[in-house]
């Protein structure tokens, strides 16, 4: 029997150099907090620097803010410390990582940014988990470590070279396969990392954002679990959600997705894998060097993201090109909110400036609405519902009186709908809100302890 493995993982850190402007015009408002990553990564990090019992930390991609040089390295300072603290550090790169020309300009200075070619992250990053690499695919910077004895782990990256979707080659796939097959003969446990969700983190999320999934991911899944991988980490989200499937065999797999680093509520991942299952634990960063401007830091986080709930809404309604940009931030398409216009612009005057009393009396669900929330604003609770999705462990299950009152007010929709040639994909979307975002289905999203394949 192996003794238990332990580890920290975070993810999705998108570092904004200290060197750069905080005022600029595309700073748009984002779940992630820009100005402010580099002050919660060095408290995450001296959290993490600080454990007796973990000397391991894994980062699954996502590192700068668009892959800006000066972010790279910024970084790396960080990690030196990090590893002069007694910490083994395995990190992969993603697609904010590189390639983009932003050109950020500088505190105080006409200079600006540099971009970052991805043929040099490799050697950038090696020494933080490629120097101890049991293999490695040249072709997608993936490699395989061995964490301790009867543990390996893959660190997969899924950014295709940055050609295409997101995803693995015919070769790197192989790769893959042949890594799980000799964990396997070795009698090693194996797991994996990777930054692209395999799963949907959120139900919603197949239908907005199933471009920034991986590939097949149904499929690749499915395939991995047959073979004996039922575990891997993941991110790009945002959001804290731990989902569960079974193969059509009927093999396990488990998708432990984190949300980024440097967005409320700011996890950190604590994982303990032993012969029995896999115990997660989150923290969160809750104080960092920063002025917070009179308020508690978990509350200016909070109100920070807030703030881009509450400008979405207010966009929505008077100003939809710039609900568009917004939406990239919250893995949506822009051109998808450009097609549905007019019914948004309706929808976010409505959300706007309703109570959910009024709400009730309108369409006729008035005893659907419970009193003790009958006062609340329908945009206030359609902030709560999204701030809960990337919080994960969503709280509205059947029963609850909001549940009750949207459960109500959807099925008047439909009925008020019943010609519309739509109304098949209107009920799908409906449907996927009421179950599948106001609560969560097991298991817990922050939480949670996960039996290991007998």
């Amino acid at each position: 029997m192996a003794q238990p493995l332990k580890f920290f993982l975070v993810t999705d850190l998108h570092l904004y150099a200290s060197c750069f402007e905080t005022d600029q015009p595309y700073l748009k408002p984002e779940q992630q907090c820009t100005a402010e990553s580099g002050a919660i990564i060095d408290s995450a990090f001296k959290m993490m620097a600080e454990s007796k019992e973990i000397d391991i930390v894994l980062i699954a991609g996502d590192v700068t803010y668009n892959g800006e040089l000066e972010g790279h390295m910024e970084l790396i300072e960080k990690l030196k410390k990090l590893k002069d603290a007694g910490k083994r550090i395995f990190l992969i790169t993603a697609t904010h990582d590189f390639g983009k020309d932003l050109k950020i300009k500088y505190k105080d200075s006409d200079k600006v940014s540099t971009m970052t070619p991805r043929e040099i992250l490799k050697d950038m990053y090696y020494p933080y988990g490629m120097n101890e690499a049991l293999s490695i695919d040249e072709e997608s910077n993936s490699y395989c470590v061995k964490l301790a004895d009867g543990y390996r782990l893959l660190c997969l990256n899924d950014d295709r070279n940055g050609k295409g979707r997101n995803g693995y080659s015919d070769s790197t796939f192989k790769w893959i396969s042949e890594q799980i097959d000799e964990a396997k003969a070795a009698g090693d446990y194996i797991f994996a990392m990777s930054h692209h969700p395999v799963l949907p983190p959120t139900p919603i999320y197949a239908l907005i954002g199933k471009h920034d999934m991986l590939t097949d991911g149904d499929k690749i899944s499915d395939i991995w679990a047959d073979k004996g991988l039922e575990l891997i980490f993941t991110g790009h989200s945002h959001m804290q959600n731990i989902a569960v499937k079974a193969s059509k065999r009927g093999n396990r797999f488990y998708e432990v997705n984190t949300g980024s680093l440097v967005g409320y509520p700011c996890p950190i991942r604590s994982v303990t894998i032993d012969d029995e299952a896999i115990r997660i634990n989150t923290l969160n960063v809750t104080d960092f060097e920063w002025d917070f401007r009179g308020l508690e830091p978990v509350e200016y986080l909070k109100r920070k993201f807030g703030s881009l709930l509450e400008t979405a809404l207010d966009a929505a309604e008077n100003d939809i090109e710039k609900l568009a940009q917004i939406a990239i931030g919250m893995s949506i398409k822009p051109e998808s909110v450009l097609k549905l216009r007019g019914p948004i612009s309706l929808v976010g005057r409505f959300i706007n400036n309703v109570t959910l009393g009024k709400l009730g009396k309108m369409f006729l669900i008035s005893s659907k609405i419970d009193e003790s929330i009958s006062h609340l604003l329908v945009r206030d609770v359609v902030i709560e519902i999204i701030r809960n999705v990337f919080i994960g462990d969503e709280p509205y299950y059947p029963g609850t009186p909001i549940h009750t009152a949207v459960e109500a007010l959807f099925g008047r929709i439909e009925i008020l709908l019943k010609a519309n040639k739509s109304l098949h994909k209107i009920k799908e979307i409906l449907d996927t809100i009421k179950d599948g975002v106001l609560y969560d289905a097991p298991p817990p999203d922050n939480n949670a302890v996960l039996p290991r394949k007998a």
